[in-house]
């Protein structure tokens, strides 16, 4: 399920996306590829990871 529950999610969402380096997110919260395509758009690496729990370790290959 997208977790972006309305348009002012959406539109914070793509105020923050062009300032960031990288775009990490849990897969569940891009089901509908808006992630992909948006970080497709800006030319933007998009890590996904496939719960919280993996995020320390998807950081720490990061570094």
């Amino acid at each position: 399920m997208a977790r972006r529950t309305d348009a002012s999610d959406e539109a914070s969402i793509k105020v923050m996306m062009p300032l960031v380096d990288i775009i990490l997110l849990i897969e569940d919260s891009n089901s509908d590829g808006f992630f992909t395509d948006y970080a497709k758009k800006l030319a933007k690496e998009l890590i996904v990871i496939k719960d919280a729990l993996t995020i320390g370790a998807k950081v720490a290959k990061l570094q």
